[in-house]
């Protein structure tokens, strides 16, 4: 067991090699998904990568990445945390031929004869994970204050002492029918 994550690795030769990876890796060394958060120092991803082959012989990658991810909440516009649990069930494949074939648990990762990067495999993972829309539990929202111009505009002025838009045409229309 490794107690850090690679830069760069041989993903074949891991599976020959049965690596495990298992550690915590702070989110702020995730760029592309740090860009999407509110990252603070003290953020991290528990991260556990085991490369092997499985009863079929096919070279997988199995682990769980574990987090949580401060995120914008879209009812209320403030922080939100939400914990995200990823299990990986990952085939590795030279070309993406045969990934239409892989049962439903497993996703293919064409990795071709190049060097990987475990780093980017988690951060793609937890970019995945992130919902379409964050937001707190009904009922947790901090809903904005209240501005006293949104006040006015959504209704300072009751309906009933606004005048009807539609009156002149009613007043034309009565106009209408009595020069006839």
């Amino acid at each position: 067991m490794s107690p850090t994550l690679p830069d760069q690795l041989d993903p074949w030769r891991a599976v020959k090699s049965g690596v495990h990876l298992s550690g915590a890796l702070p989110l702020h060394m995730l760029p592309r998904l740090s860009a999407e958060l509110a990252v603070s120092a003290s953020d991290v991803v528990h991260y556990e990568l085991l490369f092997e082959r499985d009863p079929e012989g096919r070279a997988v990658v199995r682990g769980r990445l574990k987090s949580s991810l401060r995120l914008r909440c879209q009812r209320c516009l403030g922080e939100v945390l939400v914990p995200v649990d990823v299990p990986l069930g990952l085939v590795l494949l030279p070309s993406e031929h045969g990934a239409a074939d892989l049962p439903p648990d497993l996703d293919p990762w064409v990795v071709g004869d190049d060097l990987v990067c475990p780093r980017d495999l988690v951060e793609d993972e937890l970019l995945l994970a992130i919902p379409v829309v964050p937001r707190h539990a009904p009922g947790d929202c901090q809903a904005p204050p209240a501005r006293a111009e949104d006040q006015i505009r959504d209704g300072g002025d009751s309906d009933e002492n606004r005048p009807n838009p539609f009156a002149a045409l009613a007043e034309l229309k009565g106009q209408g029918r009595s020069g006839s």
